[in-house]
């Protein structure tokens, strides 16, 4: 489960984009050591050969389409990239975790949302209850979560927290550019929900819209069909489950461990990050066949 594919080892707001020249070794070493397939071989296939996997891209980043597929191209790898919808529809679209991280890396001040204050420590904006800022936003309902947003739109423009960071590490696909995605055979997309926010903070209304906005939206601007959805932030609950199964997605994804009673319907994935360098991500890999019982 990789994020974003970096040009230039710039500014970065988190760990999610990794470097190009750090991305090609990702995939050197992958054609050397394992049966790589699409996600939908992976999901198929009990006889899998060897060490087998499917390389994913959740968020639907533009520098997916300027770094990693290239790069993809030139060994000839499949993948799946997870687009949220919203971006589509919405110029100013920002990953509400990206846009969190814009804020603390651009100021020094603590941040207050709702009455409730966010210390500024080192960057972080913390807080004992909640831990930080990002875990109070997915701890509210969508009406909160969606009045929050506005309200720290208004506060902080985007205009005037940006000024210190390259668009490459926040800067999603639209409805011109999402096409690239698709546009080879090797290539398919997915639904990434529409506005990335916890599943499991929806009553079942708010839940069914994501998921048909999403799928929707997605299979008009990719005229085709769209069945394969990675939960945002790996969160579900049996609701999000029999939903997203109504709605016609046949590939359920998560991020990281799984429970016992999913493991037949959800499938999860090894999280690589741009953070301990390419040895760790090597050894994650290699270690999470054992711990993901692959």
């Amino acid at each position: 489960m990789y994020h974003g594919v970096s040009g230039k080892k710039n500014f970065s707001i988190n760990g999610r984009h990794l470097p190009s020249d750090e991305f090609e070794q990702h995939l050197i070493y992958f054609k050397k050591n394992f049966n790589i397939l699409s996600l939908k071989e992976i999901c198929h296939r009990n006889d899998l050969a060897g060490y087998s996997i499917a390389l994913t891209f959740d968020d639907g980043y533009l520098n997916n389409i300027q770094h990693a597929i290239p790069l993809l191209l030139k060994y000839q790898i499949p993948a799946t990239f997870f687009v949220s919808s919203a971006s589509l529809v919405d110029p100013l679209y920002l990953h509400p975790s990206d846009y969190i991280d814009i804020i603390r890396t651009s100021t020094t001040e603590d941040l207050i949302i709702n009455g409730t204050v966010f210390k500024n420590e080192n960057r972080q904006l913390r807080h004992a209850e909640y831990g930080n800022a990002f875990d109070y936003l997915n701890s509210l309902n969508f009406s909160d979560f969606k009045k929050t947003i506005a309200w720290l739109r208004n506060l902080y423009p985007l205009e005037k927290v940006v000024t210190k960071i390259d668009p490459e590490v926040y800067t999603v696909v639209s409805a011109t550019t999402v096409r690239g995605l698709g546009v080879e055979k090797l290539f398919t997309v997915g639904s990434h929900g529409h506005d990335h926010v916890n599943l499991e903070k929806l009553n079942k209304g708010e839940m069914v819209d994501q998921l048909k906005s999403s799928k929707e939206l997605l299979e008009k601007h990719l005229q085709g069909p769209i069945d394969l959805i990675a939960f945002p932030y790996g969160y579900f609950n049996r609701d999000a489950v029999e939903a997203s199964t109504q709605q016609g997605y046949a590939y359920l994804f998560t991020g990281g461990s799984i429970s016992d009673e999913w493991k037949q319907r959800v499938f999860p994935r090894i999280g690589i990050f741009n953070m301990a360098g390419y040895a760790f991500n090597m050894l994650s890999i290699s270690q999470g066949f054992q711990r993901f019982g692959f």
